[in-house]
C-alpha cells in the first residue's frame, strides 16, 4: 500500500508536468496539441486525483491513526478533511480555465487571443503544479515516519 501511494505521488508529479508541456504547446490552430486532447487528459488526471485521495482518506491514514493512536496530534494536519480544499479550488480554475478556451476554440474566436487565453491555463497549471509538489512533499513528511514503523522497509521506486 505504502509503495502504490508513494508511486501515486510520482505519478501526480509527472502528470502536471506533462499537462503543462501540452498547454505550453498550445498553439490555437490545432497543430500541436488541441484544447480538447489538454482537456480530456486533465480530466483524466482529475480522476487520478480523486482515487489517490479517496486512498489517503479512506485507507492509509485512518490505518496509520489505528496503528499509532498515540500520533493522531502529529498527524492532525494531514488528517484534517479541508486540505484538500485549495486542491480542489486550484483544479477547478485549470478546468474552468480549459472550458472558456474550448468555448472559444469551438466558437471560431480569433487566434490572436490564444496567446493570452493559453498562458492563463499556463500558469494555473503552474500554480497547481507547484501546490501539489508542497502539498505531497508535506503528506509524505508528516506520515512516513510512521510509516516505517509499520512496514518493512521500502525499495526505491523506479519510475
Amino acid at each position: 500500500l505504502v509503495q502504490s501511494w508513494l508511486a501515486q505521488h510520482e505519478i501526480i508529479r509527472l502528470e502536471l508536468r506533462r499537462l503543462l508541456q501540452m498547454a505550453e504547446g498550445f498553439d490555437g490552430r490545432g497543430t500541436s496539441v488541441t484544447v480538447t486532447t489538454l482537456q480530456a487528459g486533465f480530466r483524466a488526471y482529475g480522476e487520478l486525483l480523486e482515487e489517490h485521495e479517496a486512498v489517503e482518506d479512506c485507507l492509509l491514514f485512518p490505518m496509520i491513526t489505528q496503528l499509532f493512536p498515540h500520533a493522531v496530534p502529529a498527524l492532525e494536519p494531514v488528517l484534517d478533511p479541508e486540505r484538500h480544499r485549495s486542491v480542489n479550488a486550484l483544479h477547478d480554475r485549470v478546468t474552468a480555465l480549459l472550458e472558456q478556451l474550448t468555448h472559444k476554440h469551438t466558437g471560431g474566436e480569433a487566434v490572436g487571443r490564444w496567446a493570452q487565453d493559453k498562458q492563463f491555463v499556463v500558469e494555473a497549471l503552474e500554480r497547481l503544479a507547484d501546490y501539489m509538489a508542497g502539498h505531497i512533499r508535506f503528506e509524505e513528511e508528516v506520515t512516513m515516519p510512521w510509516l516505517a514503523l509499520a512496514a518493512p522497509p521500502l525499495s526505491p521506486i523506479a519510475v
